[in-house]
């Protein structure tokens, strides 16, 4: 059955943007309500990030997880729309390895009565989509304007998305950007290798640093 997201009286969407420019440790603010945070996002020496409520009154209390491991499967951990502590599942299981309308990606069970596809995108590095609508983002990964240093990366959530939903479109987000960043490094380190080697070290890929559609 197709994934539906009714349409009635849809919200403006949503800029969620990470200041300073990093989406390691910063502080997160919600277009609605610019200059209040809404969360804080610290990552430790294990690369293991947490995200709190930074809203007054809420005693700081932590509303998702990402651990990454060595060894052991990936996992994340979110609130519920019923609140309570963050439950924990594994990345793969939370985000299934998918492939749809020729692009290869992970399907995602909101629990809100849609599925979403979240892949890669050559414009927006990052997008989501309806599963059921391949053309037009229910979200998408804006990074900053070079020509404004004080500019930061966020994430533009549609106003069509429900609210319950935005924190596991955040950690979505957050997770695979990790992963590129991790593989774009790697792959710098590749390169600068094999050019010091004149080529005999590994091999050199073509480091245009698109992410194809």
């Amino acid at each position: 059955m197709d994934s539906q997201i009714t349409l009635v009286n849809p919200a403006k969407s949503t800029t969620y943007t990470f200041t300073p420019n990093s989406m390691i440790s910063a502080s997160i603010t919600a277009s609605q309500s610019p200059g209040k945070p809404l969360y804080t996002l610290t990552t430790n020496s294990t690369d293991s990030s947490v995200i709190k409520d930074a809203r007054p009154g809420s005693g700081g209390a932590v509303v998702a997880k990402i651990a990454r491991h060595l060894m052991l499967p990936d996992a994340v951990a979110f609130v519920g729309p019923d609140g309570g502590k963050p439950k924990e599942i594994r990345v793969g299981k939370w985000m299934k390895e998918a492939k749809l309308g020729g692009n290869s990606g992970y399907i995602i069970e909101t629990g809100e009565g849609f599925r979403v596809f979240f892949r890669r995108h050559v414009e927006h590095r990052l997008a989501l989509f309806l599963d059921s609508d391949l053309d037009t983002p229910l979200a998408f990964f804006r990074l900053p304007n070079p020509e404004h240093p004080l500019s930061a990366v966020s994430i533009v959530i549609d106003g069509r998305v429900p609210e319950e939903f935005h924190i596991q479109v955040l950690l979505a987000f957050m997770y695979e950007e990790h992963r590129m960043r991790q593989h774009e490094k790697w792959t710098l380190t590749a390169e600068a290798r094999t050019t010091a080697t004149n080529g005999r070290w590994g091999y050199a890929t073509a480091g245009s640093g698109q992410y194809m559609s």
